[in-house]
């Protein structure tokens, strides 16, 4: 570790620098999409490492902090390939710190068994990392075969825009309800919130393992891992609770009753087409079930930007 923080000196980066200027054609294509890349995910790992540092100090997300803003700093001026193996590896241990820190992940989340969960997405990762040459291709799998790589930049911002506008709507919504509880709309606009994050979360991760499966024996439970307390059972096969919600919201499979004192409470039955599915929920548990919810989609999205972060470094950063 020492040695990688003392390649990151001034004097280092600026010789680096001078070395690669002549060296490399700053308007190749693929290098510049893979840079523009590159800096906007580290910025978005160093901003949820240090807001996480400033809301958990204890879980060991200072060092992070500093070394991922060091690599960006590093991309940032130079001109081509110009990392180390060790440098390129901070993304991993930055990934599977993520995903394996027991006193963080509990202390993130409100229900328990995430823990499990976010392992078995590493492993899912992991998985998709050691393809040969296929990691574009899987994660950004609305991009075709017969695309060539400038267009990575577009199929980035296409997947990326429709998370953030799930993301913002669902957002105003959560805003909007909290402070509000005793309030039958609240309930409503968390169950709508939901469904909306159930359609972009979901679809994203199914067309993504499809598309791997070409490749590598992706073989996880993706219900569980997509769900905030367990899977749930439809005849012969399985659903997330998220999956299940949504079904039963968008098949009327649910009452509110009012419990007094302007609370509510929510109770959902769905026996249709093999479900097994009948829980209940107050206004307070359903809020905790959504944040969950949003938690583990971000951290599965950022193992996932770290992936392709990771692929960029090794075909277009590393020395």
């Amino acid at each position: 570790m020492k040695e990688g923080l003392q390649i990151f000196s001034f004097v280092f980066l600026e010789s680096n620098r001078r070395r690669h200027y002549e060296m490399v054609d700053s308007s190749n294509p693929n290098f510049d999409i893979a840079k523009q890349q590159v800096i906007h995910g580290l910025e978005k790992l160093a901003k949820f490492s240090s807001d996480m540092d400033k809301k958990y100090p204890t879980c060991g997300f200072a060092p992070f902090v500093q070394r991922l803003r060091q690599l960006e700093g590093v991309i940032q001026i130079t001109y081509g390939p110009c990392l180390s193996s060790n440098q390129i590896h901070e993304i991993e241990s930055f990934a599977q710190h993520l995903s394996s820190n027991r006193v963080f992940i509990d202390s993130y989340f409100t229900h328990r068994g995430f823990l499990s969960k976010l392992q078995q997405f590493w492993r899912l990762r992991q998985s998709i990392v050691n393809t040969s040459g296929k990691v574009e291709e899987i994660i950004l799998w609305r991009l075709a075969k017969k695309d060539t790589f400038q267009n990575t930049l577009y199929a980035l911002r296409v997947s990326l825009e429709r998370t953030r506008k799930a993301q913002r709507v669902t957002n105003q919504i959560v805003d909007a309800v909290i402070g509000q509880t005793k309030n039958l709309l609240s309930m409503t606009s968390i169950l709508l919130a939901i469904v909306i994050r159930v359609e972009a979360h979901e679809y994203e991760i199914q067309n993504m393992i499809a598309i791997g499966k070409n490749y590598v024996d992706l073989n996880y439970d993706i219900q569980e891992m997509c769900s905030v307390e367990s899977k749930v059972q439809k005849g012969s096969e399985w659903r997330s609770d998220t999956r299940a919600i949504r079904d039963a919201v968008s098949h009327a499979h649910f009452t509110i009753n009012d419990t007094g004192n302007g609370y509510y409470e929510i109770h959902f039955k769905n026996f249709e087409q093999g479900y097994r599915f009948d829980k209940t929920f107050t206004q307070k548990e359903l809020l905790y079930f959504y944040q969950d919810y949003d938690r583990l989609i971000a951290i599965q999205t950022l193992l996932l930007d770290s992936a392709l972060i990771q692929d960029f470094l090794l075909k277009e950063f590393k020395n």
